[in-house]
């Protein structure tokens, strides 16, 4: 498996490289249409296309991940609640198992005297 992945990964980046080399050319990226620009100047980005089209991949696959955990956050909520009940219940079951952990320190040191005798 681990060398099916190796081989994955090695065509993968061989194909992302013929993509950068066969996309060069100089874009223009703007934030704005050129008819908003007089109200709002903001600067035009000069830049090969490969680097637009991975940076759009790579803004894509963050903002996927951030909604992604967020959707996941009331499971991960009720799961750590079932988490901590579950450790309080396990705390007394191991608690009922052994009841000589939950005497008192008097009735302790009265047991142990009384054994002594």
């Amino acid at each position: 498996m681990r060398i099916v992945k190796i081989i994955f990964l090695i065509i993968l980046g061989v194909l992302l490289c013929f993509l950068a080399l066969a996309n060069r050319e100089l874009i223009t990226l703007r934030i704005v249409p050129d008819v908003l620009h007089p109200l709002l100047p903001l600067p035009a980005l000069q830049m090969p296309t490969f680097v637009a089209l991975f940076g759009g991949i790579l803004i894509g696959l963050f903002v996927g991940f951030i909604w992604e955990w967020l959707r996941e956050y009331q499971h991960r909520s009720i799961a750590q609640k079932e988490k901590k009940k579950r450790q309080i219940l396990e705390k007394e079951i191991s608690n009922l198992k052994n009841p000589l952990v939950n005497q008192d320190e008097i009735l302790e040191i009265l047991d142990d005297g009384s054994s002594t005798k």
